[in-house]
Order: C-alpha cells, then structure tokens, then sequence
C-alpha cells in the first residue's frame, strides 16, 4: 500500500504478490491486490483479484464491494458497476464516496449510451445529492453533481456546482476542466 501511494506501482505489485504467495488464503490481500492493480492502470487484472477475495471471504466488508464497483467502472462496465455500489451503500450508508461515484456511474452509463433513458439520470441525481448530504464539502460531489445538471441540460444550476467544486479545491485541476 506504501508503495502504491507513492505511486511506485510495479513495486507495490510485487509486494502484493509477495503477499498472496505467502498467504493464498487472505481475502484481503487480493483486495489490496486489486486497488494497486486499479491504480497502475490494471483493472481487468484488478477484477480477477477483487473476485477472488470476495470468494475467499463471502462476507466481505462493503470496501469490497467499492472495489469492485470501481474495477467495473475502470474497465467501462457503468452498468455493472452500479450494482455493487448500490449494496456497498446499503451496508454502510453513510460513505460518503459511495453515493457520489454510484452517480458518476449512471451519468457514464448514460452518456455512453444512444437514446438514453432519463430515469437514469434522476438516479445519478439522487445519489450525488445523497453523497453530498453526508459531506458537502467534497469538491468531486459538487462535480459529480454538476455533470448531472449538465447532462439534464441545467446549465445555469451546472455551473454553480462546478464553481462550488473550484471554491471548496481551488488547487484541484479537475474542479477547473470540470468548470
């Protein structure tokens, strides 16, 4: 985890490696397998990590279930990766992160979708307006938010959420490119 956090990933990797070598049986070494995995740019590697962990632990914690949700997301399964976000907010509904990438994921399903339905729209809505009632001073949930306005065609409300993204990170790029 060290390593991947200072972004030394093929060493982080390794050490995962090492990790599940010494222990085949700990679930939660192929979780941590899984995040280094995603963070390197590995996500279908990561998948194959992830779903051995839950099979090795079938009561995993909800941590899991983000993972999971976020390897589906990095490999462009929007809709796939709804489903464990949606029970990974069941089980610990107050994560605030949850709700706000569950809506990054309707609104990334949507948008890559031809003729798309607006129902999905109003459950991106929904979850980023439940993550930023648990934290509102999340600058991603403002963004999050704000890329729901914008895909409903609400510009004016769009653009007040971005700027209350930029206010809350005014040294993070993306609050900026999202504006």
């Amino acid at each position: 985890q060290v390593y991947a956090k200072k972004r030394q990933y093929d060493q982080a990797i390794v050490e995962g490696e090492r990790a599940i070598v010494l222990d085949p049986n700990n679930a939660d070494s192929y979780q941590f397998q899984a995040e280094v995995l995603n963070m390197a740019g590995r996500p279908k590697e990561a998948l194959r990590m992830i779903e051995q962990a839950m099979r090795l632990n079938p009561r995993y914690p909800p941590g899991y279930l983000f993972r999971l949700g976020w390897t589906y997301n990095l490999t462009g399964r929007y809709a796939e990766a709804i489903a464990p976000l949606k029970e990974s907010i069941s089980r610990n509904p107050s994560h605030a992160p949850v709700p706000l990438f569950l809506a990054i994921n309707y609104v990334q399903q949507w948008a890559s979708q031809q003729g798309a339905d607006a129902q999905t729209l109003a459950q991106a809505l929904a979850a980023a307006q439940r993550g930023l009632a648990l934290n509102d001073a999340d600058p991603q949930g403002h963004m999050s938010l704000g890329s729901v306005y914008l895909w409903q065609k609400q510009y004016e409300p769009a653009i007040a959420e971005m700027e209350r993204a930029v206010a809350l990170g005014p040294n993070d790029a993306s609050s900026y490119a999202a504006l």
